[in-house]
């Protein structure tokens, strides 16, 4: 997103994911995406303000997409036309293999595995061109 797009990303991370976000700034290599673990008022201009939004069935992405911002939402074992932000919807991804549940874990589901950084990264081009 960053090379090819031109775009600073930024993560948004919860408590106890320090580790994690560590993990995907060091894999990000050149593209060095800003950590953001804030407030919510602060996050909510940020969500608002993004150019677009990438995320899981969480809150941030139902903010995002309540706020207007074009989002691509990744879906695992919820079902999204159940769980889904209300209209406007994002555009949303989620493997064919998904079992439905809607038992929280601490894993994460296969199924979300299965979603390609190809698939999310032109689902990403094709919501900036849609709202360009």
């Amino acid at each position: 997103i960053r090379e090819e797009l031109q775009v600073c990303c930024v993560i948004n991370y919860g408590p106890g994911e320090e580790e994690l976000v560590a993990r995907v700034q060091q894999a990000s290599g050149d593209a060095n995406p800003i950590a953001y673990n804030g407030e919510l008022c602060p996050l909510m201009a940020l969500l608002r303000n993004a150019m677009c939004i990438v995320g899981g069935d969480t809150g941030p992405l139902h903010l995002a997409v309540a706020l207007g911002t074009p989002a691509v939402a990744l879906f695992g074992p919820t079902d999204p036309a159940r769980n889904g932000p209300y209209p406007p919807q994002p555009t949303t991804l989620r493997s064919a293999s998904a079992d439905t549940t809607y038992e929280r874990s601490g894993e994460t589901a296969a199924s979300l595995l299965e979603l390609s950084v190809d698939e999310v990264f032109d689902a990403v081009v094709q919501r900036l061109q849609v709202h360009q």
